[in-house]
């Protein structure tokens, strides 16, 4: 077998690191940062769904308030209009 020449050596352990880096880096992201990532789109949908929530809670009483307000004026009206007939 043949020695290896510097070329082929240095072209052979660059070849190494930067597998060695790359492999090291998409394990990072995959292992470390994907969860991290879904754990706080989780949190954030939650908080959208708490606040849309609240959101619709409050129309919902908003509406009730004047659904209420519009039966009574409408029950006045009917009783004023009746009255003076």
């Amino acid at each position: 077998m043949k020695p290896l020449s510097f070329k082929q050596l240095q072209l052979r352990v660059l070849t190494v690191l930067f597998l060695l880096f790359s492999s090291t880096v998409i394990g990072y992201r995959y292992f470390l940062e994907l969860p991290k990532l879904e754990k706080n789109i989780a949190l954030l949908a939650e908080k959208e769904l708490k606040l849309l929530d609240y959101g619709v809670q409050a129309a919902l009483t908003s509406l009730s308030r004047l659904t209420y307000d519009y039966s009574v004026w409408t029950s006045t009206y009917d009783f004023m209009h009746d009255l003076n007939e």
